[in-house]
């Protein structure tokens, strides 16, 4: 067993140094996917289990890998390679970890498997019985790779901290490290044993129960709380109600400008529901911990009050896009309250039906996965411009130049902007999006900018 695991680990680390670590984000992240799919379903084999007892779980991370495949934008390529490894590396930990208590999925990750300490351990335990010795001085290679694991990090962050300090000695290091780079071969033990001691953990990892509430607060405190928040929210949505209903002539009414209205509400109410969500969940689980209904029902009305601030951060983002059109931060910003309402939603359903913390930590992270990995499918720059063009076809103006700066994921929709675009332009700004990404094969092909190929 514990061989079959190190030569896992040792194809993992190939495939992740050729497809993913080395390569432009494309269809080496479905390979690698995939690779980790197989390699689950031969871990749990190999240790007389389910293959896949949780295969749901590996949705989000193949959403996450179709899109870099199939798009690219650059928010596309950092975002979403991103996360797709982390919900795979989320996937592949849930799938190999024995059967688990209702609720566990709230610690996100099986226990010990982020701690340095026991990585080192685990993959000590795999790489073993490989070594040729176990006794003198050629039987300490592990102990040396631990020791220069230890190293590198610590010479990382204070060099770091020195170099800063000292911009005399910052040239002295650029100058001797000029050209150097971590080499092949180090890198690939690096990942073997990463990926062997994550293996041989999840394998072993016991069953875990559900975490238990911990009481912070007492009940009367948090109720003082959130009874003063829920009256200052309410204040505040009974002066947005004019303009939430009111519209353009209730804001002309205030002498404000419309634009700027919308523009500096936004993030400050962002602000204010991203804060509410762990404060609504503080005061949940002290409920809970004293069962104390009260408290649930101010944390309730507080959700509904949140729900009220996105509905007006939302609101005002549209009017802003109506404004000065569709962007790709806009765009993620009113998708980002859309993800905090669902969020919401779960807290405000445990408020009226109690359940255990974890319970609803567990699905609020299991939705933000899935939601987040469905907007990634989405063809943003694709959509800013159809959204754009069709201002313009209302006489509204069209900003060629941020255009200018899209991927080969735009084409599609400038082809069709004949009557909008002028012929000369048009012909330029197709030119740039299709010169804009290096055309890659392997491992970094990606069917946007296979179809930009003329």
């Amino acid at each position: 067993m514990i061989r079959t695991l190190a030569q896992i680990a040792v194809l993992l680390a190939l495939l992740f140094e050729v497809a993913v670590y080395r390569a432009t984000p494309g269809i080496g992240h479905l390979v690698f996917w995939l690779m980790a799919l197989a390699t689950t379903a031969v871990a749990n084999r190999s240790a007389e289990r389910s293959p896949l007892p949780q295969a749901w779980m590996f949705l989000p991370s193949l959403g996450f890998a179709l899109s870099v495949t199939i798009y690219d934008a650059g928010v596309v390529k950092f975002w979403s390679s991103a996360l797709g490894l982390l919900s795979l590396t989320w996937a592949v930990g849930w799938n190999l970890v024995q059967e688990q208590e209702q609720g566990s999925l709230a610690r996100l990750f099986p226990k010990h498997t982020l701690h340095l300490g026991y990585l080192w351990g685990a993959a000590d335990d795999v790489w073993r019985p490989l070594s040729p010795r176990h006794d003198g001085l050629p039987g300490n290679g592990m102990a040396v790779f631990r020791g220069l694991l230890l190293t590198v990090p610590l010479l990382l962050l204070f060099g770091a901290l020195l170099t800063s300090a000292d911009a005399v000695f910052e040239k002295l290091l650029n100058q001797a490290f000029q050209g150097i780079s971590l080499s092949l071969p180090l890198r690939i033990i690096l990942w073997s044993a990463l990926f062997s001691a994550w293996l041989k953990l999840w394998l072993s990892s016991q069953s875990q129960t559900a975490p238990r509430n911990r009481v912070l607060f007492g009940a009367i405190e948090l109720r003082i709380a959130l009874a003063a928040l829920n009256a200052l929210f309410a204040t505040f949505l009974s002066v947005q109600a004019g303009y939430l209903f009111g519209g353009d002539a209730w804001v002309r009414a205030q002498g404000l400008n419309h634009a700027d209205y919308a523009r500096s509400g936004f993030f400050e109410l962002a602000t204010c529901i991203a804060l509410l969500l762990p404060l609504v969940m503080l005061a949940y689980q002290t409920a809970i911990g004293h069962n104390d209904s009260k408290l649930r029902w101010l944390g309730g009305g507080l959700i509904l009050q949140a729900a009220g601030l996105a509905a007006s951060a939302f609101s005002r983002m549209l009017l802003y896009i109506e404004e000065f059109g569709l962007s790709v931060e806009r765009f993620y910003a009113a998708s980002g309250i859309l993800v905090a309402l669902f969020v919401l939603a779960l807290a405000a359903f445990a408020c009226a039906s109690p359940r255990e913390v974890s319970w609803v930590v567990s699905r609020q992270t299991v939705t933000v996965l899935f939601l987040l990995s469905t907007l990634s499918l989405v063809n943003v720059e694709d959509l800013i411009v159809r959204t754009n063009i069709e201002r313009a076809r209302q006489g509204k103006s069209l900003d060629l130049d941020y255009l200018r700066g899209f991927s080969c994921d735009a084409l599609p929709a400038v082809r069709h902007s004949i009557g909008v675009i002028t012929a000369k332009d048009r012909t330029s700004l197709l030119q740039n999006l299709s010169s804009g990404g290096e055309r890659r094969s392997g491992f970094s092909w990606n069917l946007s900018r296979a179809l930009a190929t003329p």
